[in-house]
């Protein structure tokens, strides 16, 4: 199901090319990121290193401050549930504030499904994702790096054999690529 519910996310968000999203104010932009993913499972803790790619773009017909992006990533071993995080969506609506003419704070709030294996059991889940970021332009160019912390799933019960017992979140660096 999850597989199903990326390819139709990834299908619709290239529909549009690049030069036509960008003539319709679209303003589209593209990220590459790094992250660390730490697992908590009651009292057990894991950090493990994953990335995740990314596409988005300005809502400007709403507001010039308000962005939305798909993000899939893959996540990495973890002790703390003897398993590991093997691919992730999010959905993210990010709204942002200018600070100065290079630096943003941003937020993002949204969805994201999670899939995970605890030894031979595969498990997905989707729900609220949430975090705080802070952008850097760098000036005369479309480039930007981000530094975020994203809380991607919060436990839900006190299972350690299901993705419902587990918080994970992270914290990334990531370049941006805007195409306007």
């Amino acid at each position: 199901m999850m597989k199903k519910v990326m390819l139709v996310c990834l299908s619709v968000l290239f529909v549009p090319t690049m030069a036509q999203a960008s003539k319709m104010n679209l303003d589209p932009y593209f990220t590459i990121g790094a992250t660390v993913m730490e697992a908590k499972v009651g009292s057990n803790t894991s950090a493990s290193p994953s990335g995740y790619v990314g596409i988005g773009s300005a809502l400007n017909w709403l507001s010039p401050h308000l962005k939305s992006e798909f993000r899939f990533g893959v996540g990495g071993q973890h002790t703390a549930f003897n398993g590991k995080v093997n691919l992730y969506a999010s959905y993210l609506l990010k709204p942002s504030l200018a600070l100065t003419q290079q630096w943003d704070i941003y937020a993002l709030l949204g969805m994201t499904t999670m899939g995970v294996s605890v030894g031979t059991t595969d498990s997905s889940d989707t729900g609220l994702s949430y975090g705080l970021g802070l952008a850097y332009h760098i000036p005369n160019e479309s480039l930007s790096i981000q530094g975020e912390w994203m809380q991607y799933h919060k436990s839900s019960d006190a299972s350690t054999t299901s993705i419902s017992g587990m918080d994970i979140s992270g914290g990334s660096m990531a370049l941006v690529f805007e195409y306007y």
